[in-house]
């Protein structure tokens, strides 16, 4: 099932260097029932192209896996993604030439909320692409058309026998999904004409090194992104990066937008000084990334040491989010968890992979009354915080992995 590339996703180099080494790990969103034999884990280790510079996972699972029926994961659920959604949408329609926009089909669309909200702004024929089941046929019963799929040529094919152009091809947070991107960002190309703009939101290699931000690696993001590396593979595949917007979802993001070469757009002044900056910090070499490998570490060390003294006491993590399962292997988090509590209710009564710990309902908080709780969901750090502290009392403690590791 697992397959090793060898050759660099970008630019086809063989020269590749290990560069951060991390533990076997549960795929993302994946937990176990009670009762039910331990699933597969599998490797993380990230790997620096010597040649573009371009970060990436080797070891490969197969899409159908990756996002099977435990992938659950639907923005519409998230009030702070339903705005920045809508801030996103405003920004694609700055690109495009009357601010309008007849199609817009969106890759890997989830429960369909990006496309809602562009139908709503823009008043566009949508068109949703998504293999996962759960938010697909969500999306379908909100009203949005979706194809229960992976985009491939044949997707393509169709698409254009459905409509005469497309204006609006996005691809947020799944432009790093894709093993074969050469081929994807390719069949992109083909269904734009010179006024269609290609949006892709996407982890920013900036940002994850500069904040150590070991809670984006996910087994499905096999890619992570500089621009660097993008704008000359963009380039091969017939498209100019002509802008970039640097946002703070998960962490730290951007997002992209391309047309095609034959469009002879104006590139921003951003990409260009982003560029620069991205030498500056030592993207053109292996200094960053072997920066963010001894950050890590020493997070690892500091976790270590704050819960050594705190063995054997009632510790609870707080959300079985989709980058738990690493944060817990990588910190070691399994041996000290008593239990994890999250608002997902299908995630409620499953198991952590690897240890006899429950997920439970929030409210078990105040029943169990923990003496210590872990942020696990790290995005929202700030805001689960003040709520543990109103559930239980200003007295518990509180272990933040995001932005830096302490106890408040």
């Amino acid at each position: 099932m697992l397959t090793r590339r060898t050759n660099c996703r970008l630019c086809g180099s063989l020269d590749l260097q290990l560069s951060v080494k991390l533990p076997l790990t549960t795929i993302a969103d994946h937990y176990r029932e009670r009762g039910a034999k331990q699933m597969s884990l599998y490797p993380l280790d990230l790997y620096r192209c010597d040649d573009c510079g371009h970060i990436q996972l080797l070891d490969i699972l197969p899409p159908e896996v990756l996002f099977d029926a435990g992938f659950t994961y639907m923005p519409s659920k998230n009030p702070a993604l339903i705005e920045h959604f809508k801030m996103y949408a405003d920004f694609v329609l700055r690109h495009l030439p009357d601010g309008r926009s007849k199609v817009c089909v969106d890759i890997g669309s989830n429960d369909g909320l990006f496309l809602q909200i562009l139908e709503e702004r823009l008043g566009s024929e949508v068109l949703g692409i998504d293999p996962a089941h759960a938010p697909a046929e969500y999306a379908k019963s909100q009203g949005v058309e979706t194809w229960e799929e992976f985009f491939s040529a044949d997707t393509v094919d169709r698409i254009r026998k459905r409509f005469k152009t497309v204006d609006v091809v996005s691809a947020n947070n799944v432009f790093a999904h894709n093993d074969d991107l050469l081929g994807f960002a390719k069949n992109v190309a083909s269904l734009m004409h010179n006024g269609s703009v290609f949006s892709f939101e996407f982890s920013y290699l900036v940002d994850v090194v500069e904040k150590g931000l070991i809670g984006t690696v996910f087994h499905e993001h096999v890619s992570t992104h500089s621009l660097l590396s993008l704008i000359p593979f963009l380039n091969r595949c017939g498209l100019e990066l002509i802008d970039i917007k640097r946002i703070d979802t998960q962490g730290g993001a951007a997002i992209g937008f391309a047309k095609l070469i034959s469009a002879n757009a104006e590139v921003s002044d951003v990409v260009t000084q982003l560029v620069a900056y991205e030498r500056e910090i030592g993207l053109d070499s292996d200094k960053a990334i072997n920066k963010f490998r001894d950050r890590i570490d020493v997070d690892r060390a500091t976790v270590a040491a704050l819960l050594k003294p705190l063995a054997g006491k009632v510790i609870a993590g707080f959300g079985a989010a989709r980058s738990a399962n690493l944060l817990i292997d990588f910190f070691g988090l399994g041996h000290y968890l008593n239990f994890v509590v999250d608002d997902s209710p299908q995630k409620c009564g499953k198991w952590l992979n690897m240890f006899d710990v429950p997920i439970l309902p929030t409210s078990s908080l105040t029943e169990k009354s923990p003496e210590l709780v872990i942020c696990l969901a790290w995005i929202h750090t700030e805001k689960i915080t003040d709520r543990i502290k109103q559930m239980l009392n200003e007295n518990v403690r509180v272990l933040q992995l995001y932005p830096e590791i302490k106890l408040v």
